[in-house]
């Protein structure tokens, strides 16, 4: 019976190889906090708390002429109703999932302990995810849900895991428009996978898609207005960059866009780091059919966003959007192990130039003129 128990027992809950997914969800759970904190409210974020606090119904007819589905709203909505109001506890959401994202990505990582620190401490300090965290708007709760689905990509894919992976797109798809890209995305990477685990993954992204269904006669009937910001600072991007932003914006060292306020790199640091990623997403991109999903997926997604914008309208809010790429990009630059000294070397000041543009970044977002009256409270 001894014996018996023995072989039964699991073994301890925290293992070594989790200590650097819990230290990079603790980071970028502090970092999060942190923004939370310090930066002021912006429209957005107002508008975030104004719907909060309405009904159902109101929330539903305030998005007819808006641009998005209700599913972060309603979420937003429920915490109010349960005594969690104002900004801070719905930033606070935000930090969470972020920290709960990074740490999926984290433990997705197969490469080794020392590979699973170097990537940790990427992700916990990256500019965007940082911003992501410390605001009140879906991208924070868009980017967990993309990074659940980059953890399910790299395991194998049963009918479970599809039941899954079909949930967390479909929530994904009614928190943001963003989440038709990513089930779109999921549904090529599935090009890299068995006869059997792709027909499942096809079939969990179609039934997300379906899922969406019910909305797209409100999404049809938006105006076109309710993406005129983006029409402005998709003017500023050069028009030979536009096609690069999503392979480009979730590096770390990348200068910031115009959609996000951020502190920039120095030029020549910034044209270091941007040498360092690419040639590290290289290597871990020419790494074999161990990557080719979330290189799919990440590659796809892009090129669907820039392509829309370039043709129909902006719809690609570079800075903002990459929330979706991050979690794919962050397990292709893991891949880059099989040359571990110096790909491991690139990732860590990779990591170091997140770290500097973070805390540049809520050093300035601290010395901000403090936020009106009523927004971090009932």
């Amino acid at each position: 019976m001894a014996g018996q128990a023995r072989e039964r027992y699991p073994g301890p809950v925290f293992r070594r190889d989790q200590i650097p997914v819990w230290t990079a969800a603790a980071v970028a759970f502090g970092l999060g906090l942190a923004g939370a904190l310090v930066r002021r409210p912006w429209h957005d974020e107002l508008y975030t708390l104004a719907l909060s606090r309405s009904s159902f119904g109101g929330i539903l007819a305030a998005l007819k002429v808006d641009s998005g589905p209700p599913g972060y709203y309603l979420l937003c909505h429920v915490l109010h109703l349960a005594g969690l109001d104002g900004l801070v506890a719905l930033r606070l959401v935000s930090a969470i999932a972020v920290a709960g994202g990074v740490a999926l990505v984290v433990a997705a990582i197969t490469s080794g302990t020392g590979w699973r620190w170097a990537v940790g401490g990427f992700l916990a300090v990256h500019p965007l995810l940082v911003r992501a965290s410390g605001e009140a708007r879906q991208y924070g709760v868009l980017f967990a849900l993309a990074a659940a689905a980059a953890f399910i990509l790299s395991r194998p894919v049963r009918a479970k895991q599809a039941w899954l992976l079909a949930a967390v797109l479909a929530a994904a798809c009614w928190v943001h428009a963003l989440g038709l890209v990513l089930a779109g995305g999921v549904l090529v990477a599935g090009v890299a996978f068995s006869s059997a685990e792709r027909r499942r993954i096809w079939m969990a992204g179609l039934a997300a898609l379906a899922a969406y269904v019910p909305w797209l006669p409100v999404m049809a009937g938006q105006p076109a207005a309710a993406l005129a910001w983006m029409q402005h600072g998709w003017s500023q991007v050069p028009a030979l960059a536009r096609w690069v932003l999503p392979f480009v914006e979730p590096n770390p060292a990348a200068p910031p866009s115009p959609f996000v306020e951020l502190v920039a790199l120095p030029v020549a640091a910034a044209v270091a780091g941007m040498i360092v990623w690419a040639v590290v997403v290289a290597v871990g991109a020419a790494t074999g059919r161990r990557v080719a999903a979330h290189l799919l997926l990440w590659a796809s997604a892009g090129i669907v966003l820039v392509a829309a914008s370039v043709f129909l309208r902006p719809v690609y809010a570079p800075g903002r959007a990459d929330v979706l790429f991050i979690p794919a990009a962050a397990l292709v630059v893991a891949a880059a192990s099989r040359w571990r000294r110096w790909t491991r070397a690139g990732v860590v000041l990779l990591a170091v130039a997140g770290a500097a543009v973070s805390g540049a970044s809520l050093a300035v977002w601290n010395h901000e003129p403090a936020p009106p009256a009523g927004c971090w409270r009932g």
